[in-house]
């Protein structure tokens, strides 16, 4: 008899993938910086690592020192296609602060 997991209909995480390399790319064998797995209520996965700090995804804005969310979190979650490489995740803490990457998503 084979045992069911309720959550396993639950969608996986979606990942951003900050640039760790000189030429604004993605390697996946360099350690920096981790990527962050967005679940799909926005909530930062992977706790144990972040520790709050992000603990959710607010969105992401065009340019980095504009302090504006152009891309919600709800709206990439629900639209798989939605480009946003080269925008700046938002983030928000556990303590209820908001702060930016600095460096760009690349895939």
């Amino acid at each position: 008899m084979s045992e069911t997991n309720s959550t396993t209909s639950a969608a996986p995480p979606k990942a951003i993938h900050i640039a760790n390399t000189a030429d604004g790319s993605y390697d996946v064998r360099k350690p920096l910086p981790y990527p962050y797995h967005v679940e799909a209520d926005g909530s930062i996965a992977r706790q144990d690592y972040w520790r709050g700090q992000p603990a959710r995804l607010a969105g992401f804005q065009r340019q980095a020192d504009v302090q504006h969310v152009d891309v919600l979190a709800e709206t990439w979650l629900a639209d798989p296609d939605l480009d946003v490489v080269g925008m700046f995740p938002v983030f928000i803490d556990e303590d209820g602060s908001m702060w930016n990457s600095t460096t760009p998503v690349s895939a």
